[in-house]
């Protein structure tokens, strides 16, 4: 069980992304993406937002573009 913080800029590559671990994780997760094109916080308030909303006890930081 996995929570996947994403911070995005970019809505293409986060539903790349979002694909990709649908498609290969093989364990019961969830993705919490955070669209910060508009807001533009710093990527440690982001992250600490979004893993205060987690579900899951293991979290994964990842940037949109890995």
């Amino acid at each position: 069980m996995i929570s996947i913080i994403i911070c995005s800029v970019n809505p293409g590559m986060l539903s790349k992304l979002t694909r990709n671990v649908e498609e290969t994780i093989g364990v019961r997760y969830e993705i919490i993406p955070f669209d910060n094109k508009a807001v533009s916080l710093g990527i440690c308030k982001v992250y600490n937002q979004c893993a205060s909303d987690a579900k899951y006890p293991n979290l994964l930081f990842l940037h949109e573009d890995v």
